[in-house]
């Protein structure tokens, strides 16, 4: 009788461990794995709400920026995206290469002011306009976790070709700029 207890005892013991080790499993490896779904999804969202977002549909409230480059007749088209808005500042680089540098810092503004909200502080972000040959870096956000994109875990970039028309003042016609091609790249 006392072998009959003694194995008893001892299923129950291991039966009883068995389960403490799954369980403990099951809640480890959920709390422990990081999230990085939304980090696949942000580059290319940002790019949706530029190329969507009219000029005309921003309020004065939340984005000041956009209203002191319409008062200052730099947006003339207020009915323009905001991708399209930053193809002309940069299509004006060609334009008048004196204004290069203050139409570049114009455009990156744009971005920053529409993406200041909408990036987490534990994502990086970086916006660039490829025209021709020319890598151009107009806005670029690091994480609060201080990695770059080259060290990142996670890097998604999401690109579009962007073009359209600009009143040239001088023939009085309009011109076609682009295409250009953008790219939102994320990391964390």
């Amino acid at each position: 009788m006392k072998k009959k207890g003694y194995f008893f005892s001892m299923d129950a013991i291991a039966a009883v461990s068995i389960l403490l080790t799954g369980i403990f499993l099951i809640f480890y490896v959920y709390t422990t794995q990081p999230i990085e779904t939304p980090t696949y999804y942000l580059s290319e969202d940002i790019l949706n709400v530029l190329s969507t977002t009219s000029i005309d549909n921003l309020t004065v409230d939340d984005y000041p920026y956009f209203y002191k480059l319409i008062t200052d007749d730099i947006i003339k088209k207020t009915d323009n995206t905001i991708l399209e808005q930053i193809g002309e500042l940069t299509y004006s680089f060609n334009d008048d290469p004196f204004d290069e540098d203050e139409n570049k810092q114009r455009a990156g503004a744009l971005v920053q002011n529409i993406t200041n909200n909408i990036i987490p502080d534990s994502s990086g972000f970086s916006f660039k306009v490829y025209r021709g040959n020319e890598e151009i870096t107009l806005y670029t956000k690091q994480s609060i976790l201080g990695t770059t994109p080259n060290e990142a875990k996670v890097r998604i970039g999401t690109r579009k070709i962007i073009f359209g028309t600009i009143h040239d003042t001088n023939t009085n016609q309009k011109m076609l700029w682009g295409p250009y091609v953008v790219e939102a790249i994320t990391w964390r």
